[in-house]
């Protein structure tokens, strides 16, 4: 409990208050109680107790001075002293530790905000927090987008090795994948194996594209979990928001969409969502891309033969295709990606970089 005079300060204190401050009766008296608080919160709690001292009644909260995880919350109570001196605005202040209370709340939050085992933002949250950013780029434009983030073969390392194993590569991918971002980004776990990310602030869409590609280089190296190195890698879809009424259900579907067209093009790559207007859309992260025969239908990229699987995509299509010889597969040309989904279990594959060009 204090005892406070408007124009005085303190004049009187009792031991919780000493106890829960750290001060000695004689440093509280006068302004030195304030000593006691977070400086942010000593400017309003000074005219709370001067507005209880007028007659008001006040119900706060005070935070006492400490590092982030030692503050003290208090419940601070305070109405005019009936036994006031003439001429003085006097008023008692009731004070009530509430940190563990306070603890709990924060903990809660927590949890409803983040998900359980990555600890990353929930996709509930992760939507509110686009919205909230879209509403800022209303006021201050700048680019923003969304990245969706799939891992490419999580089912089979699931499904192989046990949920436990499973789990522990999704905290091993959500890791890398907090580790690629800026540290203005939000990260988010959506889905079983899914993730996603907000860039916000962007100068330029190459911003975001940056970081796909540290993801697809995180993603490169296997995932350690236990004993298991597993070769997960990542496909990356990014939609880019407009000038339009885009929300945030609207750009995580597109991210989607994007994701599952970067799939098709053979994973372990990201790939832009094209507006049906014509707006270009890119597909990659390696330098061999060029435009391809369905340029103009939202994703004109496409992969060429001599690119990045030239060599393991002849050797693979003659194994799967008895009909051709090895004269009969061309080394140049338009690849159909579905004609070559390299199964997690040719080990012989299994760590190869699709991004790379093979020697």
């Amino acid at each position: 409990m204090l005892k406070y005079v408007s124009g005085t300060g303190v004049i009187g204190a009792n031991e919780e208050w000493v106890r829960l401050s750290g001060l000695r009766p004689s440093q509280s008296f006068g302004d030195g109680w304030l000593e006691a608080l977070e400086p942010d919160q000593r400017g309003a709690a000074r005219r709370d107790l001067d507005r209880a001292a007028r007659g008001g009644v006040v119900a706060t909260e005070w935070r006492l001075a400490g590092t982030a995880s030692s503050s003290r919350w208090l419940a601070v109570r305070a109405s005019g002293d009936q036994d006031r001196d003439a001429g003085d605005e006097v008023c008692v202040a009731v004070l009530i530790d509430v940190t563990a209370q306070k603890l709990r709340e924060r903990e809660l939050l927590h949890r409803a905000a983040h998900d359980s085992l990555t600890g990353l933002l929930t996709k509930a949250m992760f939507v509110a927090e686009v919205e909230r950013a879209l509403a800022r780029r209303e006021r201050r434009p700048a680019g923003l987008a969304v990245l969706f983030v799939d891992l490419d073969r999580f089912k089979p390392i699931n499904d192989h090795y046990g949920h436990a194993l499973g789990d522990a590569v999704l905290v091993e991918a959500a890791r890398r994948l907090a580790g690629c971002v800026r540290p203005s980004d939000a990260v988010a776990r959506v889905g079983g194996d899914e993730f996603a990310v907000l860039c916000e602030d962007l100068s330029e869409p190459e911003d975001a594209l940056r970081v796909a590609r540290r993801v697809l280089d995180a993603a490169s190296v296997p995932l350690r979990a236990g004993s298991l190195a597993a070769m997960a890698g990542v496909s990356i879809g990014v939609a880019f928001a407009g000038a339009g009424d885009d929300t945030a259900e609207l750009l995580l579907g597109r991210s989607d969409q994007a994701m599952y067209r970067a799939k098709q093009l053979g994973r372990g790559r990201f790939a832009v969502y094209g507006s049906p207007a014509g707006e270009p859309s890119i597909a990659g992260a390696a330098d061999d891309l060029e435009p391809g025969p369905d340029a103009g239908e939202g994703f004109p990229w496409r992969q060429r033969r001599d690119g990045i699987m030239s060599h393991i995509c002849n050797a693979v299509l003659m194994l799967l295709d008895g009909r051709h010889g090895p004269d009969a597969v061309p080394t140049t040309g338009w690849l159909d990606p579905t004609m070559v989904e390299l199964d997690a279990a040719l080990a012989g594959l299994r760590n190869v970089d699709p991004r790379r060009p093979t020697a």
